[in-house]
C-alpha cells in the first residue's frame, strides 16, 4: 500500500508537469494570434472557444491563459527545469495564485540574483536546476506554435538545456512591455556545459518521456534513506484546564517583554544528561498533567540514538519533534531562505 501511494505521488508530480506544459502551450497560441491579427484574449474566445460544444466559461479561458503567461515567465528566468522543481515541490497552484508582479520579480531574482536572495539562488536553486539538468536533458520538439518559433529562428526541437537558446525563445513572448534583465551567465555557469546524456523528448502528441521522467525521479526519491526516531511518552494533558489558557501577556509590549523573561529562563534551563535523564525530568515536570515548576529543560543533539526525538502527550499525540538528520546544504540555507521570504529592507 505505501508502494502505490509512493507511485502515485511521483505520478502527481508527472501530471503536474504535463499541466503546466498544456497551459504554456495554450498562452503562446494564442499570443501568436494576438500578434498576428491585432486581437485580444477575449476576441479570441469569442471567434474560437464560444460555439465550441463543451466550450470553457470565458473566465476558466482566461485565467487557463494567465496560468500559461506565469509559468512561461517562470521559465524565463529559471530555465524551463523550473518546472521540474514546481511539479516536485506541488506548488502549481500556489504558483497560478500569486500576482504578476511577485512572478515577474522571481524571474528577475533569477536571471540576476540580488544581495538579499543571492545565497538561496547560487547554493540552492541554481545547483538544483543544474542537476535536473544533468540527470533528466530534455528537448521540445514541435510542442510550441510554429510561427512563434520561426519568429525566434528556432527549427522544431528546442533543447532546453540550452540556456541562451531558451532565453531567447521565451523572451520573445512578450507581456504588456515587460522585459527581463539579461542572465547572470556568470552565476548561471555550471548550467552551460553540453550534456552528454540521450535527452528525453517532449513532443505535440504527449509527453513520451514521461515514464522516463517518472523512472527519474523515482529513483531519486528510492535515495532517502529512513530518520532512526526515539518515542518518549509524557504525562502531559493537554486538555488540562492550565494548558488551555495563553500564558504569555496580549498587551503587545508586555508580551516582548514577557517572551525575552522566558526566553532567559530557556537559556539557563538544566541540560539533561541522557534520554533516561530527559524521561526523568519530564515526568517530574509534568507530575499532574501541566507544568508544575517554572523552568526548563534543554536537550543537546549529542544524546538521540538516531536522528530524532519523538514527544508524545498523555492520550498519545504530538508534543513536538526534533529532528537532527538535515542535510548541512540545507541547514546552512536556513537564513538566507528565511530572508528570501521578505522584502531585504530589514
Amino acid at each position: 500500500m505505501v508502494t502505490r501511494c509512493h507511485l502515485i505521488s511521483i505520478q502527481a508530480t508527472g501530471s503536474g508537469l504535463v499541466a503546466m506544459i498544456t497551459y504554456m502551450q495554450l498562452a503562446i497560441q494564442c499570443q501568436s494570434i494576438v500578434d498576428a491579427k491585432s486581437s485580444n484574449i477575449r476576441k479570441i474566445y469569442k471567434d474560437h472557444m464560444e460555439k465550441l460544444k463543451d466550450a470553457p466559461a470565458e473566465r476558466t479561458f482566461q485565467r487557463w491563459y494567465e496560468n500559461g503567461c506565469k509559468f512561461i515567465i517562470l521559465v524565463a528566468g529559471g530555465s524551463f527545469f523550473i518546472l521540474i522543481i514546481i511539479a516536485g515541490l506541488e506548488i502549481r497552484w500556489k504558483i497560478t495564485m500569486m500576482r504578476f508582479e511577485v512572478i515577474r520579480q522571481v524571474a528577475r531574482m533569477l536571471r540576476q540574483p540580488g544581495t538579499s536572495t543571492a545565497q538561496l539562488i547560487k547554493d540552492h536553486i541554481i545547483p538544483t536546476i543544474a542537476w535536473i539538468r544533468s540527470h533528466m536533458p530534455i528537448s521540445l520538439q514541435n510542442l510550441f506554435c510554429p510561427v512563434f518559433l520561426t519568429r525566434v529562428g528556432v527549427g522544431e526541437t528546442l533543447d532546453c538545456t540550452d540556456l541562451s537558446l531558451t532565453d531567447r525563445v521565451f523572451d520573445e513572448f512578450k507581456q504588456k512591455s515587460f522585459t527581463l534583465p539579461a542572465r547572470d551567465m556568470e552565476t548561471w555557469g555550471i548550467c552551460i556545459p553540453a550534456v552528454t546524456e540521450q535527452p528525453l523528448v517532449i513532443d505535440s502528441k504527449g509527453i513520451s518521456c514521461l515514464p522516463a521522467i517518472l523512472r527519474c525521479m523515482n529513483e531519486c526519491h528510492s535515495g532517502i534513506t529512513a530518520v532512526g526516531v526515539t518515542v518518549i511518552q509524557t504525562s502531559y494533558d493537554r486538555s488540562h484546564k492550565n494548558n488551555v489558557c495563553f500564558p504569555a501577556k496580549t498587551d503587545r509590549r508586555q508580551n516582548a517583554v514577557w517572551t525575552e523573561g522566558e526566553r532567559v529562563k530557556a537559556k539557563a534551563g538544566e541540560i539533561v544528561q541522557d534520554l533516561n535523564d530527559l524521561r526523568s525530568k519530564l515526568d517530574k515536570m509534568y507530575v499532574t498533567g501541566c507544568r508544575t515548576e517554572d523552568s526548563y529543560v534543554r536537550i543537546p543533539m549529542g544524546i538521540l540514538q538516531g536522528n530524532g526525538l519523538d514527544l508524545r502527550n498523555s492520550d498519545g499525540s504530538l508534543m513536538a519533534f526534533i529532528c537532527s538528520s538535515l542535510p548541512d546544504a540545507i541547514r546552512d540555507g536556513l537564513t538566507s531562505s528565511l530572508l528570501a521570504c521578505f522584502d531585504g529592507k530589514q
